[in-house]
């Protein structure tokens, strides 16, 4: 079967091979240029400077974030993004629109 998988000429996309976790030090850029063509279920996210978290839209698989050693973060995270575990350090947190997530539980 597998043979038969790669004698297979049919193109495959990046996001057939999915991972679970994905690890990056994010500086000065967005979040969305970060986890631009992922597909994860768990995402580290460090030493970023301004981080909007509504730009993990994209990210539909997404459970678990933590953000380490951030400047600031926004914690707008989108309700289609079923988040259940969300870890933030950094100097500022905008936490009131976390309120009502609906899977976010710790």
């Amino acid at each position: 079967m597998l043979g038969a998988l790669r004698d297979d000429a049919t193109p495959r996309r990046a996001s057939a091979h999915l991972q679970y976790s994905h690890s990056e030090r994010v500086g000065e850029r967005r979040i969305a240029d970060v986890v631009a063509g992922i597909d994860v279920q768990e995402l580290y996210l460090n030493e970023g400077a301004a981080l909007h978290l509504a730009e993990l839209a994209p990210l539909r698989r997404l459970r678990s974030v933590s953000i380490n050693r951030a400047t600031a973060v926004t914690a707008a995270l989108s309700p289609g993004v079923p988040v259940e575990w969300l870890s933030i350090d950094a100097a500022e947190i905008d936490l009131p629109s976390l309120g009502g997530h609906p899977t976010l539980g710790d």
